[in-house]
């Protein structure tokens, strides 16, 4: 028998993804790229908030824009208001542009699955959630630095408790700047 939260849902909501870049040339692209070619059966926008980025982060964005204006908005960002920090703002400033039923807010830095946004919405919709984060995998191509991704896993998990974020009766919320539905 097919798990509940596998199979399709009768209506997709519409989604808008916000995207936070600054100085994310070197990836932007192939990020976008992949939110952009998600298989979603429902309404997806992307709103692509370029801030204050000094490299081509923004053109990228533009480029990308104007092959694919049907889901793709972009935003550029000037300058950053007294008491504000650069990416609450970008993400603030691109939710106020978003039109659609929910929000997700990623990274310019993370590449999606084709099916990641339809699993995460069919799971969402089939458990009731108001929120879903999920933790991407991480690609470590030095010793150190898969040393370091597994100590703080290691250490995040025993410290901060994420399995209590469930219980609406627990204090705990978890969040992943990667993905947060």
């Amino acid at each position: 028998e097919v798990a509940e939260a596998e199979k399709p849902i009768d209506r997709y909501p519409s989604v808008s993804v916000v995207v936070a870049a600054r100085d994310e040339e070197a990836g932007v692209g192939e990020a976008l790229g992949s939110v952009l070619d998600q298989d979603y059966p429902g309404s997806l926008e992307v709103v692509a908030v370029n801030d204050r980025s000094t490299d081509h982060t923004g053109s990228i964005i533009a480029e990308l824009a104007a092959r694919r204006p049907d889901r793709l908005r972009p935003l550029e960002i000037e300058e950053l208001p007294e008491g504000w920090l650069g990416k609450n703002h970008a993400l603030y400033r691109g939710t106020a542009e978003a039109e659609g039923e929910w929000l997700l807010f990623t990274d310019a830095d993370v590449r999606f699955s084709p099916d990641c946004l339809e699993l995460a919405m069919r799971y969402a919709e089939t458990e009731r959630l108001d929120h879903l984060t999920l933790a991407p995998e991480l690609l470590s191509r030095g010793v150190a630095l898969k040393s370091f991704v597994t100590a703080f896993t290691f250490v995040f998990g025993v410290t901060q408790r994420p399995w209590r974020a469930s219980d609406p009766g627990a204090k705990e919320a978890v969040g992943v700047g990667s993905f947060n539905l």
